[in-house]
């Protein structure tokens, strides 16, 4: 919400200055024009006249400039997990609702650290932070580039895999989950995760379908952790 209003804060800022500036540039070509119908003919009094219009547009130019990097900047941070630098929930649900809507057969990987909560009892939430930027690393390196990692919540990640069937994204989360228990992170210390999979159908409700596939992670930690269900 407060992202939202910034963003339209700007944008009307934005419009309420091309305003004045333009108001402006009509104005300085009337007095050109009507009042010192003369100074047209004039060559200093319209290179004078030319020159403010060309400082204001100029000045419009770096001002709007200016705003669309601020409003780059608003969008990555409603839609980036900063601790990560991945998508956040948000930005993921929209990009899982725009493939349904598009029709792209897609599955979901879903999974979390086991026993993280005990990391961070142990060792510390720096220390828990700190393992959970080096996996999203980890796991950016070992996806496919139509991959997209998105930081669901917690110690809990999705993974949308664009264009692959169940059993593909089921190899996939195995693959992945042998690379995680093997991956010696911070002082050579070791963690597994558990995974659900599932396939996403364009025709079913998607909050029941994330459910499922949620439910499928935690049949794996129920079946011993460091597991993959679909």
């Amino acid at each position: 919400m407060k992202q939202e209003l910034e963003y339209k804060g700007i944008v009307l800022d934005t419009m309420v200055l091309i305003f004045f500036i333009l108001l402006t540039a009509v104005f300085l070509f009337f007095i050109a024009n009507v009042e010192n119908l003369h100074k047209l003919m004039d060559k200093k009094g319209l290179f004078e006249t030319i020159l403010l219009v060309c400082i204001s547009f100029f000045y419009l130019f770096i001002f709007t400039l200016r705003r669309m990097f601020e409003i780059k900047k608003i969008h990555k941070r409603a839609n980036t997990d900063f601790l990560v630098d991945v998508f956040n929930r948000r930005k993921g649900i929209q990009l899982i609702k725009k493939a349904i809507n598009e029709k792209i057969d897609c599955s979901l990987v879903i999974f979390d650290i086991d026993d993280f909560k005990k990391i961070n009892d142990d060792f510390g939430h720096v220390f828990g932070d700190a393992v959970l930027q080096e996996l999203a690393g980890l796991i950016k390196a070992f996806n496919r580039k139509s991959d997209v990692l998105i930081r669901w919540g917690g110690d809990e990640f999705v993974i949308l895999c664009y264009h692959t069937l169940a059993q593909e994204a089921y190899q996939l989360a195995q693959r992945l989950r042998e690379k995680i228990q093997n991956h010696p992170f911070s002082n050579g210390f070791f963690i597994t995760a558990s995974f659900g999979v599932g396939a996403l159908e364009h025709d079913k409700d998607l909050k029941e379908q994330i459910d499922t596939i949620d439910k499928n992670m935690y049949k794996s930690k129920e079946a011993g952790k460091n597991r993959v269900y679909m």
